[in-house]
């Protein structure tokens, strides 16, 4: 479980939280302090990569702590691709969105092999002559496919033409 920190901007105050509702019953229980810094107190690499992509937002946050590691980095790209207009969309059409999202851990060196002889008929004996590394430079080129880092993880995004 993942745990917050609100640090009052005087300094004066400070209280961890890990949820909306404690975070919100200690707030009231500190006014007439009214502005803290919000912080990643403990928890996951994951929770801390997220705390990052949701710009600090307690709500946010915590409505997207419970998703697997995938939804997340496709959530940190979608993120990368809209930056603040995403918040303005609900959660449900935010998970929506992310379906659209293709995503595989690797790298696309690791991708383009997999992609071209999939699509090709390539006999066996002829494989090892066939440029990957060419291809998936192509791939990064041309924006069929980007990497991304979330939580010292690669990922490839294999349609990031699409968005």
């Amino acid at each position: 479980m993942a745990t917050l920190i609100a640090v009052a901007v005087s300094g004066k105050v400070s209280f961890t939280f890990d949820s909306v509702e404690e975070y919100e019953e200690k707030y009231e229980a500190n006014l007439p302090v009214e502005e803290y810094e919000i912080g990643f107190h403990d928890g996951s690499q994951e929770e801390a990569a997220l705390f990052e992509v949701v710009d600090h937002r307690v709500e946010e946050f915590f409505e997207w702590v419970d998703e697997d590691t995938e939804t997340l980095a496709k959530l940190s790209y979608y993120r990368d691709v809209m930056g603040e207009r995403l918040w303005k969309d609900s959660f449900e059409d935010i998970v929506r969105k992310l379906e659209d999202i293709c995503i595989r851990e690797g790298n696309i060196e690791s991708y383009a092999p997999e992609l071209f002889f999939e699509c090709m008929n390539v006999p066996d004996n002829l494989k090892p002559y066939i440029d990957t590394d060419a291809f998936a430079r192509d791939l990064r080129a041309g924006g069929d496919c980007v990497e991304i880092e979330f939580a010292d993880v690669t990922y490839t995004i294999t349609n990031a033409n699409s968005f």
